[in-house]
């Protein structure tokens, strides 16, 4: 019975996810390139499983290729998957990506969320870019997020690079 069955998108984005969850971004890469060969279109889930495990696996290249693909393919990423993808620029330290994916989230008439902030916040400090990490807080507070803790952390310490210690310490007293 059960070898007359054909694999649908759906048992294969349940494979990437596994492959996913056990740290396997290679295979979960192999499995989602195999797609096309199978005649197989991916949907949401497929693609935010690949994205995922590609930033878990610090290939920020190929989780943002992965998005733009989605994209290409008509589907709407959700803020889940943008905010995945972010994770895979803040991993590679990569803050102009970061800021790129953000936009892409205004861009969607999402709204970005406290996640969203914090790990382009991370992201820019990681890389140096310490007036973007400024200006992410600004924009930040202006829509009535706060920084977590990892966020106000970059930011205390993004002000003390760029010699602003006045403003360093308030950032502090902030944070508490």
């Amino acid at each position: 019975l059960f070898r007359s069955l054909d694999p649908d998108i759906v048992s294969h984005s349940c494979l990437i996810n596994a492959c996913e969850k056990g740290g396997r971004w290679d295979l979960a890469l192999a499995r989602f390139e195999e797609l096309s060969k199978l005649g197989l279109k991916p949907n949401l889930f497929t693609y935010s499983a690949v994205i995922s495990a590609l930033s878990r696996g610090s290939h920020w290249q190929q989780s943002l290729a992965a998005l733009e693909s989605l994209r290409r393919d008509g589907l709407l990423p959700d803020l889940v998957v943008h905010n995945t993808a972010l994770g895979a620029c803040d991993e590679g330290h990569q803050w102009q990506q970061a800021i790129a994916v953000l936009q892409l989230i205004h861009d969607s008439s999402q709204r970005p969320s406290m996640v969203s902030y914090n790990v382009t916040i991370s992201a820019c400090f990681k890389s140096g870019a310490w007036q973007a990490t400024l200006e992410l807080l600004a924009a930040m507070r202006a829509r009535q997020h706060r920084p977590d803790a990892r966020a106000s952390m970059a930011v205390i310490e993004a002000l003390g690079r760029a010699r602003c210690d006045k403003q360093a310490r308030l950032a502090y007293r902030d944070a508490l």
